[in-house]
């Protein structure tokens, strides 16, 4: 777990190279100085000191680092702030008063008080201004080690700002040297010893920011960062977690009845899963805390099952409490999400994880449940759980395994369409959307935390890229709830009374489909620093029927158009029926994360996806007509 204590929204620090202060208009602030002292007792007591020192150079800057805050466990950690004050441009220093100290409770302590231990320590800087240096100092002491006689952390020495100077100073016991692993950096730490304990010092200067990029990987895996920790294998992870959750299992009658409820008249264990994964998918509120960030122990099944809340620990812990109670053996899993680093299976440690699930056997195989994905159909997983190495724990045992990536045809965003064209340049017609896997997430999520007026609005929203203007008309929605239902659909009557461009002689017209532009605005960037990352793959598909008006006949279609690089392809071409023109378009994108070399395939793919659906359709009136 990370000690470090991010200023306002967690994420903004560090960094800047000193031959380019020239060109510090750039960013908000410079990080002038951050220095971090890191202690260890032999049974896992740990402070964490750390003085910083931050330039504000505009507004941005301002904004940004006008407020710290400090988060700590009350639990588990004693704060102490030992200095701060704002330097102004002409040496004069300005501290804070009494007041600009403030104990706060995070925002969702109000929904779940069983979690009111985690606090914040917010200081308002004063007198804040362009050239103003902020500096403060704190330390934090865990009193209650995590895992007696074991201990693990991690710096990073990039963010999204600039630093002149990062100095990490490690202090262990010479009898518990942890192993230490450095990310994106090379350097050669001065050692020193002092009485029985071992200093490693690692400093460096000049580092540059980590530019912010659209669809980019989480900052730990781009970031020069150290590692390290004095577990030497999984199984005393496993073993810690299991006496962490010791009881946490144990089911009352309450919880024993709803099993049975749910269960009867089920045959297969299967059938079984899914009922329950269901109700506690969709009855059990998920608070969304960071796994580690308020000690790792989950609440008793029954607690959960009682408040009806809870974090990803505690839906874990129900859900594996009410499968084993109707004999289905499930395990608790822990899981670094796309949000951080993927596991390194080399340096076992609690930190590794910010999220835990459940895994079923089914064969010879792993089947992955999350249940705080509310909107995610049992045996599927959300996005940022694809493809991630995770540790099942079983008894007392961790396996390494890794979750599955889903193909492109489980994710799926389909479009029907049936339409009349009339020779005035008319369009009217029904259009029918599907979604499946990643797609049926996203359209359930925003179904359910939206109004019908809302729903309506997004519709038409949807149909205005069919055709600017048209009007939309018997709106109908497939059971989006029910999870036992894997596609969710979407239905309307589309009217457009300028669809086609008419001329004395001439009808010209697109396809009436959905035309990806968010796709050529995602990669609009010509050129990008980091791998462009997604997280599923993924196909849309398209296929329209066009009734043609009399009197008229075919003089173009644009020709079968096939497209094939090393992240995807798309496939689209015209068939002729009678009175009818049929489109048929699917596109593939088969990487979860584009590497930068590839980047410009991707773009390639990304721009032809909306370039061939813009091609023009020419319908030639016959002679004699009127």
């Amino acid at each position: 777990m990370c000690k470090k204590a991010w200023l306002f929204f967690l994420y903004i620090l560090l960094f800047l190279p000193a031959t380019i202060q020239a060109q510090t208009h750039s960013w908000g602030a410079i990080v002038l100085l951050d220095e971090v002292e890191n202690s260890f007792d032999r049974q896992g007591h740990e402070v964490w000191r750390e003085h910083m020192q931050v330039q504000v150079l505009n507004r941005k800057g301002i904004h940004d680092f006008g407020e710290i805050v400090i988060p700590f466990s009350t639990a588990f950690q004693k704060l102490k702030v030992l200095q701060a004050m704002t330097i102004l441009p002409d040496g004069s220093r300005v501290e804070p008063d009494k007041s600009a100290y403030n104990l706060v409770s995070p925002p969702f302590i109000m929904e779940a008080p069983i979690y009111s231990d985690l606090k914040y320590q917010t200081i308002s800087m004063p007198a804040l201004c362009p050239g103003a240096v902020i500096e403060y100092t704190y330390e934090i002491k865990t009193v209650k080690p995590f895992m007696k006689g074991e201990f693990w952390s991690s710096n990073l020495f990039q963010q999204y700002y600039p630093v002149k100077k990062v100095i990490y100073r490690l202090i262990v016991p010479e009898d518990k040297l942890p192993k230490v692993v450095l990310k994106h950096l090379e350097l050669t730490p001065r050692k020193e010893k002092k009485g029985n304990k071992v200093i490693f010092v690692w400093e460096a200067k000049d580092l540059p920011a980590i530019d912010t990029e659209p669809n980019a990987p989480p900052l730990e895996t781009l970031a020069s960062r150290i590692v390290l920790s004095t577990i030497n294998d999984w199984d005393k992870v496993a073993k810690w977690y299991m006496e962490l959750a010791k009881g946490a299992f144990k089911v009352n009658k309450a919880i024993k009845d709803k099993t049975q409820e749910l269960t009867k008249g089920l045959s297969t264990s299967w059938e079984k899963v899914k009922a329950i994964y269901n109700y506690v998918t969709q009855n059990i509120r998920y608070v969304g805390i960071e796994f580690g960030i308020n000690g790792y122990k989950p609440h008793p099944a029954t607690q959960v099952f009682r408040l009806r809340y809870g974090d990803c620990k505690d839906h874990s812990t129900l859900l594996i409490a009410m499968l084993r109670s109707v004999g289905i053996e499930a395990y608790p899993v822990l899981i670094p999400t796309s949000e951080m680093a993927n596991l390194d299976s080399t340096l076992p440690m609690p930190g590794a994880f910010n999220h835990e699930i459940v895994a079923v056997k089914q064969g010879n195989k792993f089947i992955f449940l999350d249940s705080t994905a509310e909107t995610t159909p049992c045996g599927e997983l959300p996005p940022s759980d694809q493809g991630r190495k995770v540790l099942v724990i079983v008894g007392n045992k961790g396996i390494i395994t890794k979750t599955p990536v889903f193909p492109a045809s489980s994710n799926q965003a389909c479009y029907q369409g049936k339409f009349k064209l009339l020779a005035n340049g008319n369009l009217s017609g029904q259009v029918r959307l599907t979604y499946t896997g990643v797609y049926a997430m996203f359209k359930r999520y925003q179904f359910i935390h939206s109004t019908e007026k809302e729903r309506w609005r997004d519709i038409e929203k949807t149909a205005s890229t069919i055709s600017p203007g048209a009007v939309v008309t018997d709106i109908q929605l497939s059971d989006y709830k029910d999870l036992n239902k894997p596609e969710v659909s979407v239905s309307f009557h589309l009217q457009d009374e300028q669809f086609a461009t008419k001329t004395t002689h001439l009808l010209l017209f697109r396809p009436p489909v959905i035309i990806p532009t968010h796709l050529a605005r995602e990669a609009a960037a010509k050129e990008r620093k980091y791998p462009y990352y997604i997280g599923y793959l993924m196909q849309r598909q398209a296929s329209v029927k066009i009734h043609l008006p009399g009197g008229y006949y075919t003089l173009f279609v644009p020709e079968e158009y096939i497209y094939e690089n090393q992240v995807g392809s798309i496939h689209i071409y015209w068939e002729k029926q009678k009175n009818y023109l049929v489109y048929h378009s699917i596109m593939q994108l088969n990487q979860t994360e584009v590497p930068v070399e590839l980047y410009p395939a991707l773009r390639s793919l990304f721009n032809q996806a909306v370039k061939v659906n813009q091609n023009q359709v020419v319908i030639l009136k016959q002679s004699g007509n009127k």
